[in-house]
């Protein structure tokens, strides 16, 4: 999964910066002799069933690692993506999303429950909230100011006018 977070792009610019995980926060342990070792937190550990509970432990027992990457009672475990800073913002946050989105529906992280969070899933999320409510609201608008029109004015014709004039400004303005 990791990797390929690592491989999400913009065009043909990398998205992804680095990942923080608790697999890549540095285990500190005492060896035999005195000597200290420092490695990744699973760089020892095979994928075996015994490995990974070694793993769950050493995780949950980290004090860096236990209440900011995993949470303390251990039910769910962060992995902080870095972004490259990528022109324009709304594009990058929205494709970002959509290719994570993608990425995590995958059959084989369906079990996972992962949910993606930060700054610009919420940017793309909250853009996507607003030209969504842009559109109904632009609509509601446009026919209020017809019903205001048609009781000031009491015809079509003369409603229609100063409408057809906000309209053309509107068209003019934005292209």
């Amino acid at each position: 999964l990791v990797d390929e977070i690592l491989q999400l792009r913009f065009g043909e610019r990398k998205m992804v910066r680095n990942i923080a995980s608790p697999v890549d926060v540095p285990y500190i342990q005492r060896l035999e002799g005195g000597e200290i070792s420092v490695d990744g937190l699973m760089d020892d550990l095979d994928d075996s069933p015994e490995g990974l509970r070694e793993a769950e432990r050493r995780a949950t027992s980290h004090p860096v690692i236990r209440g900011s990457l995993i949470a303390a009672d251990g039910s769910s475990a962060g992995i902080f993506v870095s972004i490259y800073a990528l022109k324009p913002d709304n594009d990058a946050h929205a494709a970002l999303h959509e290719q994570l989105t993608e990425l995590l529906t995958r059959p084989e992280y369906e079990r996972l429950h992962i949910r993606p969070v930060g700054g610009p899933i919420y940017d793309a999320i909250i853009e996507d909230a607003i030209s969504a409510d842009a559109q109904i609201f632009g609509v509601l608008s446009i026919l209020l100011n017809l019903v205001i029109l048609l009781v000031l004015f009491r015809k079509l014709a003369s409603a229609l006018v100063p409408l057809s004039v906000v309209a053309l400004s509107a068209v003019w303005t934005l292209g």
